[in-house]
């Protein structure tokens, strides 16, 4: 699956291929350290998480709000391969 950066599907420029190894839907107040291994620095907490996806997604959420968790590793394949 490629990773891409950009705010929008139209604009997206793809950086590489990931591998999706987990997906689950947990509630904000529940996430654990383990749901923020791999995290970028600035979201490693559940008070940062909640900044960080309401400024992304342009909503209030709060301990109650559920989220997805995607856990991936990047594709041994080289950027050009993804385009």
């Amino acid at each position: 699956m490629p990773i891409t950066i950009g705010w929008n599907e139209a604009s997206a420029i793809p950086i590489g291929l990931v591998v999706i190894r987990e997906v689950y839907e947990k509630h904000l107040r529940d996430l654990t350290e383990n749901d923020f291994e791999g995290e970028s620095p600035d979201c490693k907490s559940i008070e940062s998480a909640k900044l960080v996806l309401s400024c992304i997604y342009k909503v209030s959420l709060d301990d109650n709000d559920k989220v997805w968790v995607v856990k991936f590793e990047h594709a041994d394949i080289p950027k050009e391969v993804v385009r």
